[in-house]
């Protein structure tokens, strides 16, 4: 009976460093990882082009990004565009209209144990250049209904506070 009870432990413990893993876990401890961004340069009221992403993890479609900028003015929460899955995923950037400067974008990804790593980069929202001539023509050329052409975030309609210039056609 003794012996029986010797086997009944030896098994237990046998079933017990089983159930463990035998100390070992064949999944790694480390966080994801994000590739490097290089800083971006866009012009003002218009969208980037789709920013790649790139995630290693032995779970990509289980992490999740969060996306922040240290200027909201710039860029809001609500600039930031992300689509895509698993490891690879692009981002859109629209900044705010009119707005112009810098900012430091932040990426965190954050994997399903709660690991989380970060990479940063710069955003410089620069004047948008156009040809006098090709937005005379536009905005001229355009059908009297047409919406009203932007300018610096301005939207222009004729005739919007009913002045006729007449003040500025009397002699002084």
């Amino acid at each position: 009976m003794h012996g029986a009870k010797k086997v009944g432990l030896v098994l237990l413990t046998s079933l017990g460093l089983i159930g463990c893993g035998g100390g070992s876990d064949s999944r790694s401890n480390a966080p994801p990882a994000l590739g490097a961004v290089a800083d971006t340069t866009i012009s003002a009221n218009q969208a980037s082009d789709p920013i790649d992403i790139s995630i290693t993890d032995e779970a990509p479609d289980q992490v999740a990004l969060e996306i922040s900028s240290d200027n909201q003015t710039l860029l809001p929460t609500s600039a930031f565009q992300l689509l895509g899955s698993a490891a690879d995923r692009t981002l859109t950037i629209t900044p705010a209209g009119g707005e112009l400067g810098q900012a430091n974008v932040t990426i965190v990804a954050t994997d399903a144990r709660g690991l989380a790593t970060q990479t940063s980069f710069a955003i410089t929202v620069q004047t948008q250049v156009v040809s006098f001539r090709s937005q005379f023509r536009t905005v001229f050329s355009a059908d009297e209904n047409a919406m009203p052409a932007d300018v610096n975030s301005r939207r222009f309609t004729q005739d919007a506070d009913n002045d006729d210039f007449s003040d500025l056609l009397a002699n002084p």
